[in-house]
């Protein structure tokens, strides 16, 4: 490879590694920042999974809480309640029964009253200290109730407004039986609804966020935020109630509220003794937007560092273009420079009248090809060519004549099969010298008989030739050397081949000579 043909193809590489340095960059931009965002929005994404996981324990922790609470205070009324019955069922209704009614209202804050009705609905005993107005509770719903059930457990009413104080209260009842079984009255402990208001206020929620506390049948109890015209309001077609409460009796879902519509991670809890149904829910877009608010410093440090990176990218890119500019003017020059060097060199190195490699280049390419040679332990091969009385045809037919019958002949010589590593060179006047590589002797000796017969059949006609069809012919002097050794000179191998041209030229011209290979350089 000629120095020339080096400088082309580091060229073509660098011409073709800056747009391929270009496009590994852009990848790299498009890969890092798709495992950038591809990282975040998995950070993100398991953040916000965290959020409602710790959203729904916390509100199952609270309707548990809540559930407990209201279960220690139907408890107390259940065991007051109790009391109270087993006092009548022995000794019957008594003047100090009232005085006991009255110690149970004041040892528990959270009771409105505490009312015996007889069997037609009228009080017979209370807690109040002052004379009660003759009101009739034969058409309330917990009066009924034991009228018409035998059952002796708590019963634990809808929230009614009492008609003794006036305020809204959850009455809790029993059954009183006369002895032998029959209906004997209703013995009826009411929880103040405000005492369920300072319980549940004292929770640090949000606006939205939503407790209560409800009765098994789905009817609302108590409510946060409070409204009074969701009081008794009946909810049991809530997922809470078609679906939760059936597989479990505590835990947390997400659903939408009955009572608005809105979506909350609830958490709930139905009381062991008692049916109601305690639930807490956190509003689901307080909850985004309160994890939105924690995660935007995040997501804005991730977005400048994002930017920073495709900033840096970019300037990066800028620069590889800006090269790559510079590089493809570099480029430009270097190719007209490259081709002002190979025109002067193939001045230098080619023959002006056939084309051919001239001397110059031979006495360069000669010594690398010896040297190859040495390195592939390969056979070298060296025709020298003569034309046959060329003096005489340059008298006879003028030096023009003479010119063209040389650029025949190199135009023959050309179309000979010749490999990348074989030269045909102009040696100098009139004769031709060819250099084969890698040829067995065989080989060699047929590509020198083909030369011979190409130019016979050009028939060029040369009146003062020697040979019998007057017309122009060469002769070769062919040197095979089967190995070449180090310390070997180029002269040696022409010398070889000059002196085998000699032996062509006395036997008769128009053939081919091989020289006999010296014991001193065919043997090893």
């Amino acid at each position: 490879m000629t120095p020339s043909q080096v400088s082309d193809k580091t060229g073509s590489d660098s011409s073709v590694a800056k747009p391929v340095l270009r496009q590994m960059m852009l990848l790299f931009l498009v890969v890092i920042s798709g495992a950038v965002i591809a990282i975040n929005g998995w950070t993100l994404w398991n953040s916000w999974q965290r959020t409602l996981h710790l959203s729904e324990e916390n509100a199952r922790n609270l309707s548990v809480s809540l559930s407990r609470q209201a279960e220690d205070t139907f408890l107390q009324i259940d065991l007051t309640l109790q009391d109270v019955r087993d006092r009548i069922n022995e000794g019957g209704i008594q003047s100090n029964l009232q005085q006991l009614l009255q110690a149970r209202k004041a040892a528990l804050p959270t009771l409105d009253s505490i009312v015996i009705y007889n069997t037609d609905g009228y009080v017979t005993l209370s807690s109040f200290t002052t004379p009660l107005p003759k009101t009739n509770s034969a058409d309330r719903e917990y009066f009924r109730f034991h009228q018409r059930s035998e059952e002796s457990g708590l019963h634990i009413g809808d929230v009614i407004r009492s008609r003794i104080s006036g305020n809204m209260v959850i009455p809790v009842s029993a059954r009183l039986n006369n002895p032998d079984g029959s209906f004997g009255g209703v013995v009826m402990a009411s929880i103040r609804l405000d005492y369920f208001r300072q319980v549940y206020d004292y929770y640090n929620l949000g606006d939205r966020d939503l407790m209560a506390l409800m009765k098994a049948d789905g009817n609302l109890v108590y409510i946060r935020p409070y409204s009074e015209a969701l009081i008794n309001q009946n909810i049991s077609l809530s997922p809470l109630f078609t679906q939760l409460l059936k597989t479990t009796a505590s835990g947390a879902a997400i659903y939408r509220a009955a009572v608005d519509g809105r979506p909350r991670i609830f958490g709930y809890a139905s009381l062991k003794n008692y049916p109601l149904v305690v639930t807490a829910g956190y509003d689901l877009q307080e909850i985004r937007q309160a994890w939105i608010a924690d995660s935007i410093g995040f997501v804005l440090l991730n977005l400048v560092l994002l930017g920073l990176l495709f900033l840096l990218g970019f300037i990066v890119l800028h620069h590889i273009q800006l090269n790559l500019r510079n590089q493809l003017e570099l480029t430009a020059v270097r190719d007209q420079l490259t081709n002002m060097n190979r025109t002067l060199q193939g001045l230098a190195l080619v023959d002006g009248l056939t084309g051919l490699a001239n001397r110059r280049q031979l006495d360069w390419f000669l010594p690398r090809a010896m040297e190859r040679a040495v390195k592939l332990r390969s056979p070298l091969t060296i025709l020298l060519i003569d034309v046959d009385s060329f003096k005489a045809y340059n008298d006879s037919n003028g030096h023009l004549a003479g010119d063209e019958c040389l650029r025949r002949i190199a135009e023959c010589l050309k179309r000979l099969p010749n490999h990348s590593e074989d030269l045909v060179a102009r040696y100098g006047g009139e004769e031709f010298m060819v250099v084969l590589a890698d040829k067995t002797q065989p080989e060699a000796h047929l590509y020198a008989l083909q030369a011979v017969r190409a130019v016979a059949d050009l028939a060029l006609p040369h009146e003062q030739s020697s040979v019998a069809e007057k017309i122009v012919t060469i002769s070769i002097g062919m040197h095979w050397q089967p190995r070449v050794f180090a310390g070997a000179s180029p002269s040696e191998f022409i010398d070889r081949a000059d002196a085998a041209l000699y032996q062509a030229k006395d036997r008769g011209k128009n053939q081919v000579w091989v020289s006999n290979m010296p014991p001193s350089i065919a043997t090893d």
